[in-house]
């Protein structure tokens, strides 16, 4: 089945549940990203359920050991996700294989499979695959309008029972970046400032977080660690960690800048040309810069870090006491890789 746009956004919150296999894909990988997360919400609960994160080189390396995966928990009654993150249609042939081998009708109470992607177009062998089906679906999302981040942003303070008056909302609105995924790491900041605050967020308080680094500042150690410049990172580190910066924050901007890198690697002859077409995009005087880290970091190290990058932030949101150190270790060990 096919669903775009607010469609495919409803259906992640509450998906069919004889649906056992979802494709999301756009050109925001934040709003992917969070329709994603929303689907693995409906889909597991706590201790109950085992969710495996696969990337597509992983899969090409053990084609054997995602077929028997994906037909282990159908065959023995577990409950168990395969997420697994692609870019394009390059395994496309062993995930219309899959749909086959496991059978286009069945029902989704086995091992279900979601699968993330960057926008794909109509002709996409993937996206045709999982249109063509009723118990799959492909989900087609959008990047934010403004309509789309005030709501977005309304909803996530809602659901944390963080209040913020109407002139700061307005304020934050206009400092938040454009890209989900960004802005996410912004709102998370905010919330966690907002606890045990016991009044509603104000102007003054968005305008001091703001300027106390947010965005620019977190991308900032990020440009240094994947740059390999280790001293000037960890010294950016300290200052941004006493200053009261979110793990979480540091840690999606991190995978946000390497899913960039990683998508310009999806170009035959990645040029400034092409930096337009990246989310967040890539000027043209930002280029040399961002060309020498595209030098340093090919696809399958970046596939890794984003491995170990997801990993972390699974444990820092249940044990933040120890994810500083932990973040400050991954960041030097990736910041030595570069260098």
């Amino acid at each position: 089945m096919k669903l775009v746009g607010r469609k495919a956004e409803q259906f992640s919150i509450s998906p069919n549940p004889d649906c056992w296999a979802i494709l999301v894909h756009g050109d925001d990988d934040g709003v992917v990203s969070d329709a994603c997360e929303n689907i693995l919400s409906a889909w597991t609960k706590p201790g109950d359920t085992e969710v495996q994160i696969l990337d597509e080189d992983a899969v090409k390396r053990d084609t054997a050991s995602f077929f028997d995966a994906l037909e282990a928990q159908s065959l023995f009654g577990g409950k168990s996700v395969l997420r697994l993150r692609c870019n394009g249609d390059k395994i496309a042939a062993l995930i219309v294989d899959a749909l086959g081998q496991s059978g286009a009708d069945r029902r989704g109470d086995g091992t279900k499979l979601l699968i993330s992607n960057n926008s794909l177009g109509s002709r996409s062998k993937m996206r045709v695959a999982f249109e063509g089906h009723s118990t799959v679906a492909a989900l087609q999302v959008f990047a934010d309008s403004e309509a789309d981040l005030k709501e977005h942003a309304a909803r996530f303070f809602a659901t944390r029972n963080v209040e913020i008056e109407s002139d700061a909302m307005d304020y934050m609105l206009g400092a938040l970046p454009p890209h989900r995924g960004l802005a996410n790491a912004e709102l998370e900041k905010f919330s966690l400032y907002a606890v045990d605050l016991e009044r509603p967020l104000n102007v003054q308080d968005i305008h001091s977080l703001t300027e106390v680094g947010g965005e620019n500042s977190a991308r900032g150690v990020v440009d240094l660690m994947l740059s390999g410049a280790v001293l000037p990172m960890h010294e950016e580190l300290d200052r941004l960690f006493e200053l009261g910066a979110s793990v979480i924050t540091l840690l999606r901007a991190t995978e946000y800048e390497c899913r960039r890198l990683l998508a310009a690697h999806s170009f035959d002859r990645p040029s400034a040309e092409i930096g337009r077409k990246l989310r967040p995009p890539v000027w043209p005087n930002e280029w040399p810069a961002f060309a020498k880290k595209l030098n340093k970091w090919p696809a399958e190290r970046l596939s890794v870090a984003l491995q170990r990058v997801a990993d972390l932030e699974l444990m820092a949101k249940s044990n933040a006491g120890a994810a500083e150190a932990s973040t400050r270790v991954l960041m030097t060990n990736l910041g030595r890789s570069a260098a």
